[in-house]
């Protein structure tokens, strides 16, 4: 899900390794991140520019990752034929990662990848 940001906020997500997307007077989008102390296309990589490419009035927009909130599982015992299935909300999943350290949704991601 893209994101509406202004262009400090588009800077600042430049600088700490992430990318942003850039839409010019044209609207012509393009994927930029931080290379050196330049920008490059992510598309394009040996493709730099000068940070003056970006102008406070273009429009600016980042990905934001969804967050996980609930997760259901299904399981059985071996040699049973009944499954039970048991729902863990976002404060179960909060709850776990503090008494066990771990953590659910991250696991979730990792395996769905």
């Amino acid at each position: 899900m893209l994101k509406r940001i202004d262009f400090y906020k588009a800077l600042e997500i430049l600088h700490n390794g992430g990318t942003i997307i850039h839409a010019n007077s044209s609207g012509f989008l393009t994927e930029f991140i931080k290379k050196g102390n330049c920008i490059a296309d992510v598309s394009n990589l040996n493709h730099t520019a000068g940070f003056s490419l970006l102008k406070p009035e273009d429009s600016y927009m980042t990905d934001v990752k969804k967050r996980i909130d609930f997760i259901s599982i299904e399981y059985a015992y071996e040699g049973d034929e009944k499954t039970k299935i048991i729902d863990f909300k976002d404060e179960d999943l909060i709850k776990i990662k503090k008494e066990h350290g771990i953590d659910l949704p991250a696991l979730i991601e990792k395996i769905v990848k």
